[in-house]
């Protein structure tokens, strides 16, 4: 939200500056050239730098976005690992139990 009333701020900046310098400019870009308002000039800059700036944006969230993916898909291998080690450590810690429960069968049967 704080970020949505900079914005505007900056937007309402650029707006009155452009209405107040309204004079008529010769541009020039490469091999084109033509006289247009000063306002139209600086309207059509901070269109372009928001444009920059979305597209900027959107690779920002592409990017990240993929790396959340991947992350989630190594949690999710990783809790599967954990669960058959889990599930591996009680099946030999049961077979343990039973194996000193059956030497202690077997001590005590023996006959002195």
């Amino acid at each position: 939200m704080v970020y949505l009333i900079f914005m505007l701020l900056i937007s309402l900046a650029v707006a009155l500056f452009a209405v107040q310098n309204a004079m008529s400019v010769d541009v020039t870009f490469m091999t084109w050239s033509f006289t247009t308002s000063l306002v139209m000039v600086i309207i059509l800059s901070l269109l372009a730098g928001i444009i920059i700036a979305l597209f900027w944006l959107l690779k920002q969230k592409t990017t990240n976005y993929m790396q959340v993916k991947k992350l989630k898909e190594q949690i999710d291998e990783l809790e599967n690992k954990n669960s058959k080690l889990v599930e591996e450590n009680n099946m030999l810690m049961h077979t343990q139990k039973q194996r000193l429960e059956q030497d202690k069968l077997v001590i005590t049967d023996k006959p002195v």
